[in-house]
């Protein structure tokens, strides 16, 4: 079973690095747990079903998925944040054939001081396994599924037909953490040629961890405009990993793209927010991590790799 023991002995060096010059040690620290997790590359590699390969994600992300652990990676490993959407930044960590996610969910900035929308909070799904743990705060999924194809039905728009997805969730920007339309159970609409129904709303709070399948359709609910403070998850997904295409599902393209919005804090700031006192309480972390503030001018997205300015955060 994975064990982050190498990453106890880390903790205190990253933290100190945080506030000095860097760190000897850290290079070391970089080592133990690249090896750590080659060998749990190996064990994930070695299992022989889905359930026992999806067991091993799912404890790794429980055992690395606490604050100061996620913390720490991001200070040892730096963050690739180019592949995020608009609802939330991912930081990309490969450690030998695993591949790990710690995302943070807040309303990304538009370029240009544009107001917030998002183009990324369609229905998609992801082509393999994957395990998440909730870091801090809570997230809900919303689940859909198609129903039938759209042919034969009224066109939009006419009397008895089925709203487009677009017009149920056009209020989205203005919604609060409930979502919009889309987001009741039992919905349904037009999207990619069928119609389309939520099926379920699964909400994943700090601690908590789940194993999603590539059959799954979903979106994540995106934070509120003022929210104070911000959900945080830990993704587990393994690099060799069988791909299930859309056209083995859906004859459809269901697609999302990366966003083109901006950040304007640095990898210090984040790890800072992670490393935060509240972070120790249960109460803090049920709040999810104080909402960061801006310190460098915006940084386009698909520039930033926090690992590539590491000298200039220090």
């Amino acid at each position: 079973m994975p064990e982050r023991l190498q990453l106890d002995e880390c903790l205190p060096s990253v933290q100190h690095a945080m506030e000095s010059p860097p760190d000897h040690r850290l290079a070391a620290c970089r080592v133990l747990v690249l090896v750590a997790f080659e060998q749990m590359s190996e064990v994930i590699a070695a299992t022989t079903t889905r359930a026992a390969r999806n067991a091993v994600l799912r404890a790794i992300s429980d055992a690395w998925g606490a604050p100061s652990t996620v913390a720490a990676l991001v200070w040892l490993y730096g963050c690739d944040a180019s592949a995020s959407y608009d609802e939330f930044l991912s930081c990309v960590i490969v450690l030998d054939k695993v591949l790990l996610n710690v995302n943070v969910y807040f309303r990304l900035p538009r370029p240009n001081g544009q107001p917030w929308a998002c183009t990324t909070c369609g229905i998609h799904r992801h082509p393999a396994w994957w395990a998440s743990r909730t870091v801090a705060g809570a997230i809900v999924h919303t689940i859909s599924q198609p129903t039938c194809p759209a042919a034969g039905h009224p066109p939009a728009g006419a009397k008895g037909a089925w709203p487009l997805f677009d017009a149920l969730d056009s209020r989205l920007a203005d919604a609060g953490p409930a979502g919009t339309r889309v987001d009741v159970n039992g919905s349904q609409y037009l999207l990619s040629s069928a119609v389309w129904q939520t099926t379920d709303l699964v909400r994943v709070g700090a601690g908590q961890s789940l194993v999603f399948s590539p059959t799954w359709f979903h979106r994540i609910i995106p934070p509120p405009r003022d929210a104070t403070h911000w959900p945080v998850t830990f993704r587990v997904a393994y690099a060799q990993e069988a791909k299930l295409s859309d056209a083995q599902l859906w004859p459809s393209t269901m697609s999302i793209r990366n966003s083109v919005n901006s950040v304007c804090f640095t990898r210090r700031d984040l790890v800072a927010a992670l490393l935060h006192s509240d972070m120790a309480t249960v109460e803090g972390v049920q709040r999810g991590i104080a909402a960061i503030g801006c310190s460098v001018d915006p940084i386009p997205l698909p520039s930033i790799n926090y690992d590539a300015v590491r000298q200039r955060e220090g």
